[in-house]
């Protein structure tokens, strides 16, 4: 998804657009900002789309477990969001 902002914007609809068109395509959510993934989320929802797409990943070591597990833990939304994500 990307670690910049800039990265993020231009990824989020282009990826969400693949989806659309029935590509078979995932992201994981590694360095990501939290917008980014809240953002990421929001958008599949209104589009009806199954957030089954978004894969839990860490990048060691540029990130850590911890610090990836609990940008989804800590996430504003439904258990069964956190759950689809993280396994």
């Amino acid at each position: 998804m990307g670690e910049s902002t800039g990265e993020i914007l231009r990824f989020v609809p282009r990826f969400v657009n693949w989806l659309k068109h029935g590509f078979d395509v995932y992201t994981d959510q590694v360095i990501t900002s939290t917008f980014g993934l809240v953002w990421l989320i929001k958008e599949l929802q209104l589009c009806h789309i199954t957030i089954d797409c978004i894969l839990f990943d860490t990048d060691t070591p540029w990130s850590s477990f911890e610090s990836e597990y609990w940008k989804v833990e800590g996430l504003e939304t439904s258990d069964e969001i956190k759950n689809k994500i993280l396994y």
